[in-house]
């Protein structure tokens, strides 16, 4: 709508710039909160393991967008959300973000064989850059036509925003459910890997590594 103000209630408001730090503050807030969770699991016998864990993020990835598409039934007379939905779709890809990101890495050293160790994990860091351009698809789906950075048509805006968003929550979802589905098999088939009872094993140290 061209107003880069967003109302967070009692006559507060935000520029849009300043939901960029929504993600970040999440992380710092809950990251301490999520190790101490799968740490008081983990004595108890009781933590996921990983598998679980990633399709449990995905879960949190497509409740995120769907957030998203129920708030825009409370969207006002130019068609704008209140800001709170987006509050919570942060919320939700973070702490999805928060179960996947540490124990992907992990699972990258546990599951490779010390020859490719290292490529595995270059290969895991460049899927951020893979990431990164499949939101540069998203954004091109979901563009409106513009003057002056002013949206033509707001209602067009939202419409295609839903649209959008719906495809990728459910998509998300059915991903997530998927892996929880096949959790039993793949943990299986880490052989042992992924168990998180297992007794810690020596770092592998890619520059040290010897390949016999």
């Amino acid at each position: 709508s061209g107003n880069t103000d967003l109302s967070i209630g009692f006559g507060q408001t935000i520029t849009a710039s300043q939901t960029q730090s929504l993600n970040p503050g999440f992380i710092l807030l809950f990251a301490p909160a999520f190790a101490a969770l799968w740490t008081w699991l983990g004595m108890r016998g009781r933590d996921p393991n990983p598998v679980i864990k990633f399709g449990l993020a995905l879960l949190q990835v497509g409740l995120g967008f769907l957030v998203l598409v129920y708030g825009s039934n409370f969207a006002d007379g130019a068609f704008r959300v209140p800001v709170i939905f987006l509050v919570l779709a942060y919320l939700l890809h973070t702490t999805g973000e928060l179960c996947l990101s540490p124990v992907g890495l992990s699972q990258m050293t546990k599951l490779s064989t010390p020859a490719v160790v290292a490529t595995i994990m270059a290969t895991w860091f460049i899927s951020n850059a893979w990431a990164q351009w499949i939101g540069g698809w998203v954004a091109k789906l979901t563009a409106t036509e513009t003057v002056a950075g002013r949206v033509l048509d707001p209602r067009l805006a939202l419409e295609t925003y839903n649209t959008v968003f719906t495809q990728i929550g459910w998509w998300g979802i059915g991903f997530g459910v998927l892996m929880l589905a096949v959790s039993p098999w793949l943990s299986k088939w880490a052989h042992g890997a992924s168990d998180t009872h297992a007794l810690p094993q020596e770092p592998v140290d890619g520059d040290r590594q010897t390949v016999i």
